[in-house]
């Protein structure tokens, strides 16, 4: 009988832990939302469920941001960059609130760049991307849309 009951009061602590797990991925996600909605767009999407991670192409659970918007829609926005940059400097809410950057998730090229933050189990993975192309002559062309793309999701749920 103790057995049973220990058992059932391991498995409500783990749902529990769980539970404030998706929760935290849902409300980051609601962070990023709010804070690119000031940002003029063509698209901006918040969606919970399951998606094909930007890491590594497999599907996993959490939930995902998504901006659109292009080079004349910025062309009014102050300078020097409108779209935040979400890195957890020292300065920043989201380092306050205990997210730190994990360079491991770190990759840039021509046009893109992808970093990633983490808070415990709590994994974001950014990704800004404006691709270029190279013209005759070595002329880089930049396109004019630029896509942010955030991703969150318990770390255990990327490794599956």
């Amino acid at each position: 009988m103790a057995t049973g009951l220990r058992n059932l009061c391991l498995f409500g602590m783990i749902f529990l832990a769980m539970t404030a797990q998706a929760q935290q991925s849902e409300s980051i996600c609601q962070y990023f939302y709010k804070r690119l909605s000031f940002i003029p767009n063509e698209k901006l999407a918040i969606r919970k469920g399951t998606f094909t991670s930007l890491l590594h192409g497999e599907k996993y659970e959490g939930c995902e941001v998504k901006l659109v918007t292009n080079d004349s829609l910025l062309s009014n926005v102050p300078k020097p960059d409108p779209i935040p940059s979400f890195l957890p400097r020292e300065t920043a809410s989201l380092y306050e609130n205990g997210w730190r950057r994990n360079i491991k998730y770190d990759a840039e090229g021509p046009g893109s760049r992808m970093f990633g933050i983490q808070k415990g189990d709590s994994l974001c993975v950014i990704s800004q991307s404006q691709p270029a192309t190279l013209v005759k002559h070595g002329k880089i062309v930049q396109e004019k849309n630029i896509t942010v793309t955030i991703q969150c999701s318990d770390i255990k749920e990327l490794k599956k």
